[in-house]
């Protein structure tokens, strides 16, 4: 999410400057957004501690007494209505236990707030990387969504 929303400009560093980071689209796969709002829902995961993957993140930091670090590794952060970024889709089970369901639905917002085309599929059931995800029908969703904004 975050090099596809940021494309070649900030937060890009100086490592990565010679490589083109801009795409057609975006497919998210259950992926986290703001990680200061994991721990707001059920899950099998600890999100704050510096010793958590979110923590882990921001620099092995407690990540509720680092929002200056939350703020700049969510890719809403990035987005803004004069700010080019490709279309995207994000898909997500609602019964995800690792990463919650609201965190697509953080990004689907924050994207169609900045115009941006955003599409979100919700998986009924399904959990974090789960069955449902590797599916023919899944699978023809993704595959739909990229060659409609190809631009080979």
């Amino acid at each position: 999410m975050m090099a596809g929303i940021t494309g070649n400009g900030a937060p890009d560093t100086d490592d990565y400057g010679g490589y083109n980071c801009e795409v057609n689209s975006i497919v998210n796969y259950y992926g986290p957004v703001d990680v200061a709002k994991m721990s707001d829902n059920p899950s099998v995961l600890e999100h704050s501690s510096a010793d958590s993957p979110e923590g882990y993140l921001l620099g092995r930091v407690p990540v509720l007494e680092n929002m200056e670090l939350v703020k700049a590794a969510n890719p809403v952060t990035y987005l803004s209505t004069d700010r080019e970024c490709p279309p995207v889709l994000t898909i997500h089970g609602d019964s995800d236990m690792v990463v919650p369901f609201e965190q697509g639905i953080i990004i689907h917002e924050a994207l169609v707030n900045a115009g941006k085309h955003s599409e979100i599929y919700k998986l009924l059931g399904a959990g974090h990387g789960t069955e449902e995800f590797w599916t023919d029908e899944t699978f023809d969703v993704v595959e739909g969504f990229i060659r409609k904004y190809d631009k080979n």
